[in-house]
């Protein structure tokens, strides 16, 4: 089915299944991309709820993002942090923020939906996000280190919350999962392990970064790809982002693994499927 089309969400979705697990999304942060990307978030969102409503779906889990809250640099937030996605000037924010708030007004209209908001995901079958990172090490195509920190988890692990959040979710409320609180010199660290590169053992300052930013804009006015790094990536990079995750361990039995299992896990997938050979990642898609 295709995301943007509501006809084809409505004649892919069977009458009065018993979930729905809403998790298609765009995770761009290249500003070339936001058109889509709205397109994808909001009205994408939009076509899902009127297909569950039609169809009489018992339960709807929605995959949102701790970005839907906006942008909290150093500040632990918890599902009552109100969001400023609106301001922040990201658009991956701003577009879910705007669908959880879709989301939202269908429970006041009965639908029954879990909203979860994930922070970063890692393992296998992630071709985009966080392989990115893990492709750049292995070319050695970046030694910057970005000094900021956030949380972490196995993608596992936010499976079965998701699962468990069929049953065990309450129907308006949001479920932060946060994950292993790390630097990112600890992930690069890890990475570096994993592939057998020598091992970084400081972080590049912020204004050095930026100069990337810069370095890697230019780059893409004359070829057209997405830069490794955008703006939006560097506030995330040489940010702390954190989050209290209590509820979702309470309510729903969210579990943390380790970084290096994480990490190991995604770096084992992405070999065997031969992705670090050539640079075959989505680096730039």
């Amino acid at each position: 089915a295709d995301i943007t089309e509501y006809r084809s969400i409505l004649g892919a979705i069977p009458e009065g299944c018993d979930a729905l697990f809403h998790t298609a999304a765009s995770t761009s942060a290249w500003k070339r991309n936001d058109k889509t990307q709205t397109l994808v978030n909001v009205t994408g969102t939009e076509n899902v709820i009127r297909a569950a409503q039609v169809r009489h779906i018992k339960r709807v889990i929605h995959t949102s993002s701790i970005s839907a809250f906006g942008f909290h640099p150093g500040k632990r937030i918890n599902e009552d942090t109100p969001s400023n996605a609106l301001t922040c000037g990201m658009n991956y924010n701003l577009t879910k923020h705007k669908a959880e708030q879709l989301v939202k007004a269908a429970v006041s209209n009965g639908l029954p939906a879990v909203i979860l908001n994930p922070c970063n995901i890692v393992g296998p079958y992630d071709t985009h996000n966080w392989a990115q990172l893990i492709d750049a090490v292995n070319r050695s195509a970046t030694r910057a280190v970005p000094p900021g920190s956030s949380m972490f988890s196995h993608v596992k692990d936010i499976v079965d919350a998701h699962i468990a959040a069929v049953d065990n979710g309450v129907s308006g409320e949001n479920y932060l999962l946060g994950g292993a609180e790390a630097s990112f010199k600890e992930v690069v660290n890890e990475i570096e392990k994993n592939l057998g590169r020598p091992l970084s053992r400081g972080v590049t300052a912020k204004r050095l970064i930026w100069l990337g930013v810069k370095m890697y804009g230019l780059k893409s006015w004359f070829d057209g790809q997405e830069p490794l790094v955008t703006p939006e990536k560097y506030n995330r990079l040489v940010s702390d982002i954190t989050c209290d995750f209590s509820k979702a361990v309470r309510v729903l039995g969210f579990k943390v693994s380790p970084l290096a299992e994480m990490i190991a896990d995604a770096c084992k997938w992405l070999k065997g499927e031969g992705m670090l050979e050539k640079g075959k990642t989505d680096a730039h898609a």
